[in-house]
């Protein structure tokens, strides 16, 4: 009896639909968008053991530091920072997008973005590079800036030495 009851609900909630009685509510469909100042975050692991001698980098020259363009004025090529330190340097490119700085350990091709902005610079500051978490050693910092149609140019990339902070 009671299949037979079940079987009619059933047959009965049928009828209701196929005659309108019943809402059916669809979800909304999400369409993603695309964050353009966003990039992929990288955790900087510190080595398991440090060599005794550190090795000295190599000069980097990239071809991608155009003055009153694209360039880092501070940190210069080849000097130590540690602490708080203010990235100075000029953005303005026809048809300008953003901007980012980003970090990466010499040799080392996984970058860590810093900060991002979407305001030209020309010799003010781009930024702010909290250096206090970071392990001793080289470093290579880059600008990579964007236009609106989403070209990014050449990075200027300069390489600097982290030192540990003096605590207070």
């Amino acid at each position: 009896m009671d299949d037979v009851l079940v079987f009619l609900k059933e047959y009965e909630v049928l009828i209701y639909l196929a005659m309108g009685l019943f809402a059916v509510w669809q979800s909304p469909l999400f369409t993603p968008t695309l964050d353009l100042l966003s990039s992929p975050t990288v955790t900087l692991l510190a080595a398991a053991s440090a060599p005794e001698e550190a090795e000295t980098p190599e000069p980097i020259i990239s071809a991608g530091c155009i003055p009153d363009e694209v360039m880092i004025t501070f940190p210069e090529n080849e000097t130590t920072v540690s602490g708080l330190v203010e990235v100075l340097g000029t953005v303005n490119i026809p048809n300008f997008g953003y901007y980012k700085f980003e970090i990466s350990q010499a040799g080392m091709d996984n970058w860590l973005t810093i900060q991002a902005n979407d305001k030209e610079k020309n010799g003010e500051a781009l930024g702010t590079w909290d250096t206090a978490q970071l392990e001793p050693g080289s470093y290579n910092l880059r600008l990579v800036v964007v236009d609106n149609e989403g070209n990014q140019r050449v990075p200027c990339v300069v390489s600097v030495y982290v030192e540990a902070a003096i605590e207070e």
